[in-house]
């Protein structure tokens, strides 16, 4: 297939294309293998700054080989993961275990290389998919925006549940359009309902996927008698929630309740935000303007980011360097740009005509428009907060995905146009080599530079103060006792590091006996009632979620520049009376 293919060219036009040509694609795909493999072996103090989260799917499923059961501190049941991921881990857990390789930092890496291998054949799934209902050009952009800019790359390999999610919802959409909306046979109907169940279960929001799917099909399928399209969207709809509902029904049976904790502590953690900010309901005129003006350059760090790496293959990451947001005015008029170069070659209807044809192409995808819109605007109602990190890094795969491949699409339909009006096939391929050679020598150096320099350099993607929490784990396993019960909120870095018994205090991955505590502002008493002893995290989280409730003494201190203030860990004093420490 060649790169600068095209439904719009003729057979004799594709078939002049050289071999050199059609294997580029695969060359610069194979390039990136070592540059995503690298983070699995990136140096120990550089490895560390992923999200805290991470630490705490680590944790939990490297304790299930010793306990049989996840949990982050080894005392509390857990079930506050995204559990198609969490399955996994705790099997590559188990099998390092029966290995005799129990060490945190191999398994830690092992993860990482999981995810860098799942988010790599997910990319090569994008390659295939985008080529082959677009152009091979188009594809290789697509995929080379989650291949080579920094920051996508850095949150995709984490250890979190993103990249899994990304590889069965490239897959379920890559099936259904190139296998089963043609075949319609049960077998297909099957594979889809499986495919659409393990989507689910890798982010539990994409099971809103699973019903806009069967509309979908349904309206794909006017064409059939409707008992027989209904028998099809049926077989797919019962397969998946055969996937699904036992899941459901086991944290029913297990905890009284059919989602994870962390989704219930979201709740009361935004509960608590709406009261504070006197907001009033989630659906007020308040919430909705209070959101626009609080988030809205962090909603605008997401849409620009992920807009620039689907214009890496025109030098985008070159030009920013690798910060990952600009104005989103100046990406408006980049856009514009891109758009209106064509029309200077003096062929303003072509243009429009392939903008056209590319369109209706998209059109096909709209359900998946539908999806992400429905899908950021539950997670924004029920946790805005979340808007200030997790949302933007690793939730919203599928707008990510959006978001790139359109972008990519719009970019390379206008690289296509142009340089089929200005020069000869021998001269495209040679720039489209050279620029490709440029591209991604610079990308695999600053890769290099980026996670081998030490310290890590930082990005806004890359921002992160784990150091301090993994100096003072390492503190505590020299000063404290090894059966010492410690409290965090910031819990994972600690948590997986240090020796002793670490529980989680922000609810995410603890269990619901904790939730009273936490919606009733009563987090002391909970600390008190499990006889925690020490404390560790940013000074300020004590200050507002405690009240001064504690007697703390200060036994250990470190300030980090980033955030402009200490990072401490507090010794929980039994005469309350006495003065706070630190």
């Amino acid at each position: 297939m060649s790169l600068f293919e095209n439904p719009s060219m003729t057979t004799t036009e594709q078939t002049t294309l050289n071999r050199l040509e059609r294997g580029l694609p695969r060359i610069v795909l194979a390039a990136a293998a070592p540059l995503i493999a690298m983070h699995a072996f990136i140096p120990l103090e550089n490895f560390i700054h992923r999200g805290d989260d991470v630490f705490y799917y680590f944790k939990v499923a490297h304790n299930f080989s010793e306990l049989g059961f996840w949990s982050f501190d080894g005392i509390h049941a857990t079930n506050g993961v995204q559990p198609l991921w969490a399955i996994m881990l705790t099997g590559l857990a188990q099998l390092l275990s029966w290995m005799g390789l129990n060490d945190l930092n191999t398994f830690a890496r092992a993860a990482v290389g999981l995810t860098a291998l799942i988010h790599y054949i997910s990319c090569i799934a994008l390659y295939r998919l985008i080529a082959r209902k677009f152009s091979p050009l188009a594809g290789l952009t697509a995929a080379g925006a989650f291949l080579f800019p920094l920051g996508i790359v850095w949150a995709r390999v984490w250890g979190l549940e993103n990249a899994l999610y990304s590889l069965l919802f490239i897959s379920t959409v890559t099936f259904a359009h190139c296998s089963f909306f043609e075949s319609r046979t049960y077998r297909g109907a099957i594979v889809l309902g499986l495919l659409l169940g393990l989507t689910g279960l890798a982010r539990l929001n994409a099971g809103i996927l699973i019903p806009l799917m069967l509309l979908y099909c349904l309206w794909r399928f006017r064409d059939m008698a409707p008992l027989a399209s209904l028998k099809l969207v049926t077989m797919i709809g019962a397969v998946a929630s055969c996937i699904i509902l036992p899941y459901l029904f086991w944290n029913l049976l297990s905890t009284g309740h059919l989602l994870p904790i962390s989704g219930a502590t979201k709740v009361i953690i935004t509960d608590d935000y709406l009261a504070a900010n006197d907001l009033g309901s989630r659906f007020s005129p308040a919430f909705y303007k209070h959101i626009i003006f609080e988030f809205k350059n962090r909603v605008s760090w997401f849409l620009t980011s992920r807009a620039l790496d689907g214009l890496w293959i025109i030098g985008s990451r070159l030009v920013f360097n690798e910060n990952s947001s600009i104005p989103i005015a100046r990406l408006i008029l980049l856009i514009a740009l891109i758009f209106a170069a064509p029309m200077a070659l003096g062929a303003p209807r072509a243009w429009l005509s392939e903008v056209r044809e590319q369109v209706i192409r998209l059109g096909e995808f709209g359900y998946l428009l539908i999806f992400g819109l429905i899908n950021a605007s539950i997670c924004v109602n029920l946790y805005p907060t979340q808007l200030k990190y997790a949302m933007i890094r690793w939730w919203l795969v599928e707008c990510e995905i959006i978001i790139t491949v359109v972008v990519a699409i719009l970019v390379t339909t206008a690289l296509i146009f142009i340089g089929q009006r200005i020069a000869t096939d021998r001269v495209r391929r040679g720039i489209c080599a050279a620029a490709l050679l440029i591209l991604v020598g610079s990308q695999a150096g600053a890769a290099v530079r980026t996670f081998w320099t030490k310290p890590l350099q930082q990005h806004d993607w890359s921002y992160s103060w784990n150091d301090e929490c993994y100096a003072a784990a390492q503190w505590m396993a020299d000063n404290l006792p090894a059966d010492a019960r410690i409290g965090a909120w910031n819990a994972g870095v600690i948590g997986y590091y240090a020796p002793q018994q670490v529980t989680n205090l922000d609810g995410l991955i603890n269990n619901f006996d904790y939730l009273p505590y936490l919606a009733e502002d009563k987090v002391a008493d909970y600390i008190r009632s499990e006889g925690i002893q020490y404390l560790a995290d940013m000074e300020v989280m004590p200050e507002i979620t405690l009240n001064g409730e504690l007697n703390l003494t200060s036994i250990y201190s470190s300030y980090h520049d980033g955030m402009k203030m200490h990072y401490r860990i507090y010794r929980v004093e039994n005469d309350l009376d006495d003065d706070v420490g630190g």
